[in-house]
């Protein structure tokens, strides 16, 4: 009676947690590429009006 509440709380947890990760590598990826895109667009410096 009690595993039968417990293992579907952990699969939710488990897929919150991966969505997190994966939703955080992304958000980290995502950053890195616009910064790689405005570097190559602004001649090799930063855009300052990004900062």
């Amino acid at each position: 009676m009690h595993t039968t509440f417990l293992i579907p709380l952990l699969l939710t947890l488990l897929i919150v947690t991966a969505t997190a990760v994966v939703a955080g590598y992304a958000t980290a990826i995502a950053a890195y590429w616009f910064e790689l895109r405005s570097t190559d667009r602004h001649g090799g410096r930063a855009d300052p009006s990004v900062h």
